[in-house]
């Protein structure tokens, strides 16, 4: 059960942040409509995207029993993106209770802040730092991908190569007109294109998964505002594939959203000092 847990919970951070990367190509909506395939509209966002670089996200993630929100400000440059975020993550149904941490992604290096009360941590030195290159030996995945997984144009590729728009929406984001795009991105293409190289996440190619259900939302100027990432089914199937369903446990509501604001504001992340970082509890 672990194992294709952990493999899930990193799968949904991959579609989440976007862990595949990949070449566009051009692309324009129908005359005075919206975009009506998904190279269209991956072209044009990443487009316009690259040239804001930047901007502040919330997001908020609902995993069965855990539950968790958070917000941040990232700056998206491939392999050179750096990202700032806090979170709140609600394990009570666990009863676990409440775990807020913080984050930070810069330099080739993860920087964590971990909750108070952590058996072992130095009250002192608050933060952790992981090496991207030992993580990636972990999971198998490219350092330069697990860089660039805060990157929402890179989750765009994976809707371009294994997705297909299958309804449009007009409505609003906070206040402002944005294009709903409800795409179902087909989970064994997906896999057949992408799982060699995600490491570990390759592992769940075999869960029994026709299409993922994802929701885009596109504003006025081509630039990603929303995604909703419907995780029912590859969690339910991660849990049933274990072999070992928790009693009262599912995920039929699993899901995850983040949304992008202030496109283009300046961001400033900075590694947390020296004096303040120490090491794993428990490692070496």
């Amino acid at each position: 059960m672990r194992t294709s847990l952990i493999a899930a919970g990193s799968l949904v951070l991959a579609l989440a942040l976007g862990a595949c990367s990949g070449d566009t190509t051009g692309g324009t909506p129908t005359e005075g409509g919206p975009f009506t395939d998904t190279n269209s509209l991956v072209s044009a966002a990443t487009q316009s995207t690259s040239e804001q670089r930047s901007a502040n996200f919330t997001m908020d993630m609902d995993m069965g029993p855990v539950t968790a929100t958070g917000n941040g400000q990232g700056l998206f440059a491939g392999k050179d993106s750096e990202m700032a975020m806090t979170f709140s993550m609600d394990m009570s149904a666990l009863g676990q209770g409440t775990m807020k941490m913080e984050m930070r992604l810069l330099d080739n290096t993860m920087y964590m802040k971990l909750p108070q009360g952590v058996p072992g941590a130095d009250p002192a030195k608050p933060w952790v730092k992981m090496d991207l290159a030992k993580m990636s030996a972990m999971s198998g995945m490219d350092p330069s991908q697990m860089m660039e997984q805060s990157d929402p144009s890179q989750a765009l590729q994976m809707l371009k190569d294994s997705g297909e728009i299958t309804a449009t929406e007009q409505t609003q984001i906070d206040g402002a007109p944005a294009t709903k795009y409800t795409i179902d991105v087909d989970f064994a293409k997906m896999m057949s294109q992408y799982g060699g190289s995600m490491g570990q996440l390759g592992q769940m190619r075999g869960l029994d998964i026709d299409t993922v259900p994802v929701q885009v939302w596109i504003n006025e100027d081509d630039l990603p505002v929303q995604f909703t990432i419907d995780m029912s089914k590859i969690l339910n199937q991660a849990v049933k594939a274990s072999g070992q369903v928790p009693k009262g446990i599912n995920f039929d509501g699993a899901h995850i959203t983040t949304t992008y604001s202030d496109w283009g504001t300046p961001v400033s992340i900075e590694a947390p000092p020296a004096s303040q970082v120490g090491t794993m509890p428990g490692g070496k």
